[in-house]
């Protein structure tokens, strides 16, 4: 389950959208490619797409920035975004190791699919983020490329995406637990607007893992992790370097903001990471992208000149806010949908053990935790 279907609550200050994921912003849809590995345990990658619209990302661009909290990371793609603020393609998110094939794989299907490109002197970059699956994964025999690519995009619908062991998400792992993709969303208050995230995360120590305020980490760390069935015994959970890894962050508005304000939603993004117990260790690549769906600039066109509409100032305070809070709950989504997986040479990473996580906010703070019977389907602040 989901957080909130869990009965997990936190001081949100702003409700989700009719999903609570970054679907809920008009046009994005989210598909998921995973690698087969005819049984293999040992494959765990895949690869996941972010479609900003149902048109041509290349003929409508929208308008986008990044930000790099650590930056132990690569973005393919990211310095003609950053140059001309603005994204041409889908965003695609993979193991470390598949970058390259990926990169090929969106190629071809862009080719595929805009005749015009690579003709009169056009061109593309796909726009391609990692983190490493490494310790799951045998990158050595296990690379996700094309045919993950096309299935991704196939898969991709406007409805809620699959969360946790998805896609890139395969062999990911957070604070010490299973994890992998996650969204959230929130709606603006007093606006039209939504603001939606999607995260793939692989990052920090599971002493730092922090909600609503409670060390929950340090008292996991301080007793066996009773996680959930198909668990190996206690320690065969521990990653090479505890804290290293990374965190993919894909927000996405339907906000009319100019490319320099998305820059400035890229940066709080981050903060969410630290809410919930990280602190960016020194291997980490804690990178966000923010994309804009208003305002699109077509092919040829200005990139901020031909603004058409733009969001008041005030309301850049809101946005910042539900940046954070859905980025924050992404991340807690993430960690409660993963299971229990073992990857290469037997190494296992439990599932986040979510009921015996209720029992230590119990104990804390008795005012996070609802009724589970009750909490399903229901929507919280």
């Amino acid at each position: 389950m989901r957080l909130r279907e869990s009965g997990i609550l936190v001081d949100w200050l702003m409700h989700p959208g009719p999903l609570n994921s970054i679907t809920d912003v008009p046009g994005v849809r989210v598909g998921h490619g995973d690698f087969d590995g005819k049984g293999d345990p040992a494959a765990q990658t895949g690869v996941t797409v972010i479609m900003p619209h149902g048109g041509s990302v290349w003929e409508e661009q929208c308008r986008a920035a990044g930000y790099a909290l650590n930056g132990s990371g690569e973005v393919a793609g990211w310095l003609q975004m950053k140059e001309f603020g603005v994204i041409e393609t889908p965003i695609f998110l993979c193991g470390t190791p598949s970058v390259g094939k990926v990169y090929d794989g969106a190629l071809e299907w862009l080719l595929e699919t805009n005749p015009e490109l690579g003709r009169h002197g056009t061109y593309i970059i796909p726009l391609v983020a990692e983190t490493s699956d490494m310790f799951l994964n045998n990158a050595r025999l296990y690379r996700a490329g094309a045919p993950e690519v096309r299935a991704a995009i196939a898969a991709a619908t406007p409805g809620l995406p699959a969360e946790g062991c998805a896609g890139a998400g395969r062999g990911m792992t957070c604070y010490g637990f299973k994890s992998g993709i996650g969204t959230a969303s929130r709606l603006i208050p007093d606006s039209p607007y939504m603001v939606g995230a999607l995260t793939l995360c692989n990052f920090g120590q599971r002493r730092e893992l922090t909600i609503g305020g409670v060390r929950v980490g340090l008292r996991l760390v301080e007793e066996p992790v009773a996680a959930r069935p198909g668990a190996a015994g206690p320690g065969s959970e521990h990653r090479d370097n505890p804290g290293d890894g990374s965190i993919i962050i894909v927000v996405a508005t339907d906000a009319p903001i100019l490319s320099y304000e998305l820059r400035r939603v890229a940066k709080r993004a981050t903060l969410a990471v630290i809410r919930t117990g990280s602190v960016g260790h020194h291997s980490s690549g804690d990178i966000a992208i923010a994309f804009s769906t208003a305002n699109r600039v077509h092919r040829g066109g200005s990139s901020d000149r031909a603004v058409t509409e733009a969001a008041p100032r005030p309301l850049l305070g809101d946005l910042f806010t539900a940046t954070i809070e859905a980025t924050e709950e992404a991340i807690y989504n993430c960690l409660c949908q993963a299971e229990t997986t073992t990857g290469q040479d037997g190494r296992t990473v439990p599932g986040l053990p979510v009921e015996r996580v209720r029992e230590i906010l119990r104990s804390e703070r008795p005012s996070l935790v609802q009724d589970q019977t009750a909490a399903i389907g229901g929507r919280f602040v």
